[in-house]
């Protein structure tokens, strides 16, 4: 457990508690499962979100600035994990050396 000295913020374990809610309205893990599984669509059915489909970062910018907001969103999120990537992988090449 963590030891924090305040109470974290009810987002926090927002998610948590969704799947407390679920194993506890169908009883079990196993039966929680099933019930996310008979609502979520079959995986050849499953469609992906129509920003994925734009590999060409300059039409995404293009539709940024002409206000579209799912457009800066999908921008603004190619590159932050664009950037954890290159700091993730900074990190890992710096700490190879650590070991010797």
């Amino acid at each position: 457990r963590l030891k924090l000295p305040e109470e974290p913020p009810e987002w926090v374990n927002s998610l948590a508690k969704v799947g407390d809610r679920l194993v506890s309205g169908y009883g079990s893990a196993e039966a929680a499962e099933e019930a996310a599984r008979a609502a979520t669509p079959a995986v050849e059915l499953r469609a992906p979100p129509p920003m994925v489909m734009i590999d060409d970062e300059s039409d995404l910018e293009d539709m940024a600035y002409s206000g579209s907001d799912i457009a800066k969103r999908e921008l603004a999120w190619r590159r932050a994990t664009d950037f954890v990537l290159e700091k993730a992988a900074a990190l890992e090449r710096s700490e190879r050396y650590e070991d010797l």
